[in-house]
């Protein structure tokens, strides 16, 4: 496809797209010439159902770009044939998206998008729900759970920024504050970069998870610890390699039978 923006000033801007469908709406905020890299890991919500749709998109800053894809060989995307082609080739400006349903949800976790040019990256969720399975959370209203904990659903997408090393990039520490979701909505997706990284939670001297390149883990809101010195609730994040961290936050709905709050995604 064609279609995309470009915006060129001649000062510092603030960019962002917005976009709404029936009950639902998101945004992305645009990275600058900092969105633009050689090597990404995409990634999006957790749920997988026969609703659930998630996406990313390429766009290249440069004619002739070989884009190469690696991926989960079980990958199966809508768009394209049911195949995730091992490479694309594009012009300055033209885009490709790929865009996903249930289990391939989170198969295309952890997709590497690599290019010999600069390219930008979107990815995310167009309908989907960090809500993947009951965890327990102390503000249940009456039926909430058979109501809107696992049935809501909300848009989430985000620009990425290229954790190449070559860029010198220290991305290895996060601390992500939660929001007013449940505990199954309020979480963080990390996806490793390189094989044998460790993860570290709120300071513990003990690795969480091990994880290879590629590889991810969904840290529920359960594991945020409360700061003592307010009523906010924190998670913060280590590692001894760069990692990509995705914060889902949400509102909790208020009522049976009304609001059932929304969802967000945001990439750190």
């Amino acid at each position: 496809t064609d279609k995309g923006f470009e915006v060129v000033a001649d000062r510092e801007v603030y960019v962002s797209l917005r976009i709404k469908a029936n009950n639902h709406a998101g945004a992305l905020v645009s990275k600058g010439v900092d969105g633009l890299g050689k090597d990404f890991l995409v990634g999006g919500m957790e749920r997988q159902g026969e609703n659930d749709f998630s996406f990313f998109s390429v766009m290249a800053t440069q004619n002739n770009t070989l884009v190469e894809f690696t991926a989960d060989p079980q990958l199966v995307a809508l768009n394209t044939g049911g195949t995730l082609p091992q490479s694309i080739v594009l012009n300055k400006n033209e885009s490709y998206v790929a865009l996903f349903n249930e289990v391939n949800c989170d198969r295309f976790i952890g997709t590497r998008i690599q290019s010999q040019n600069d390219i930008v990256v979107n990815t995310g969720s167009i309908l989907g729900s960090f809500s993947n399975e009951i965890i327990d959370s102390p503000d249940f209203f009456e039926n909430e759970q058979d109501f809107g904990y696992l049935n809501g659903s909300d848009i989430g997408f985000d620009q990425l920024i290229s954790l190449d090393a070559s860029i010198g990039i220290d991305a290895t520490e996060y601390l992500l504050v939660k929001g007013d979701g449940f505990n199954s909505v309020e979480n963080a997706l990390v996806i490793a970069n390189e094989n044998g990284t460790q993860i570290y939670l709120n300071g513990g001297s003990n690795s969480f998870v091990s994880l290879d390149a590629g590889e991810h883990i969904f840290i529920e809101g359960n594991l945020f610890v409360q700061n003592p010195n307010s009523n906010i609730d924190f998670l913060q994040i280590s590692s001894n390699k760069n990692i990509y961290v995705f914060q889902g936050t949400g509102k909790k709905g208020e009522a049976e039978g009304t609001t059932q709050g929304g969802q967000r995604v945001h990439f750190y």
